[in-house]
């Protein structure tokens, strides 16, 4: 995973959407070369998608940022970027088999966001997105809810698949690290729902210059990957794998640490 430089949505009006004039430029000059790069060097890789906001204009806040929810007459529409998005992606050869239906849908963010309810985001995961998928011939994709911190994982599965339509077209729960370990959680849904996948999507470090900060930040993801596997977790991504020398590029001052840091002006691996 990496950054991106600012908000961008594949259709930026209704009139656009009307049109099907959706644009995946952004995609085609810079992410599509770049995950196909990896899938020459490794063709086993899997692909997550995680949308963070719908555009602007399908949205109650009429803004990418500052939460605000999917309008419910655009649930459709919304539903429908995301097959095409999924389509483009394999159009280049990109197959993308796991998604997530919303970047932490609790979270009212200053960048990319949007809000759910777990109705919201279970009917939107098995109403909209798993028939267009299967229309489609992507009856395998996986589909992850929450996909926020470990706090909550609980009290969203148990309001989530009590309902026996999501527990058929829901695949498994996606986390974060940023409220503590919660292994226990971790634990307790591994044991309750043992064919439901529980997946770390997102935990990232600051960008410290102090001297210590590299034996931190290496003990805060090996204690994390320890207790997440020991505990059920089915797989771990970095957030992010590949940023520059500074920890960015970020549209909001975010900057972090990662395994790889590129020096853009001497062209390799910042020492």
């Amino acid at each position: 995973m990496i950054f991106p430089w600012g908000n961008y949505a594949y259709v930026d009006s209704s009139a656009d959407l009307l049109q099907g004039r959706l644009s995946f430029s952004r995609d085609e000059a810079h992410l599509i070369p770049l995950i196909s790069g990896a899938l020459r060097l490794n063709p086993h890789m899997k692909l997550m998608a995680s949308p963070w906001s719908p555009p602007a204009f399908m949205k109650t806040n009429n803004d990418m940022n500052g939460g605000g929810k999917l309008r419910r007459e655009c649930y459709a529409d919304w539903a429908d970027i995301i097959i095409n998005y999924l389509l483009e992606y394999r159009r280049h050869g990109i197959n993308v088999q796991v998604l997530s239906v919303q970047n932490e849908p609790v979270a009212v963010k200053t960048w990319d966001s949007c809000l759910y309810s777990v109705e919201e985001e279970t009917a939107f995961a098995v109403q909209y997105l798993r028939p267009r998928l299967a229309r489609q011939g992507m009856d395998e994709m996986e589909i992850y809810i929450w996909d926020h911190d470990k706090d909550g994982l609980v009290d969203w599965a148990e309001l989530a698949f009590a309902d026996e339509a999501n527990y058929k077209g829901i695949n498994g729960l996606a986390f974060h690290w940023y409220t503590g370990d919660h292994f226990s959680q971790i634990q307790y849904l591994a044991q309750c729902l043992p064919d439901k996948k529980l997946l770390f999507s997102e935990g990232c470090v600051p960008m410290e210059s102090d001297a210590g900060s590299q034996i931190r930040h290496w003990h805060t993801y090996l204690h994390d990957m320890i207790g997440n596997f020991k505990s059920g977790c089915s797989g771990f991504i970095d957030w992010n794998l590949l940023l520059n020398s500074e920890g960015g590029p970020n549209h909001q001052g975010n900057l972090c640490e990662a395994p790889i840091q590129y020096d853009a002006q001497k062209r390799r691996a910042a020492a």
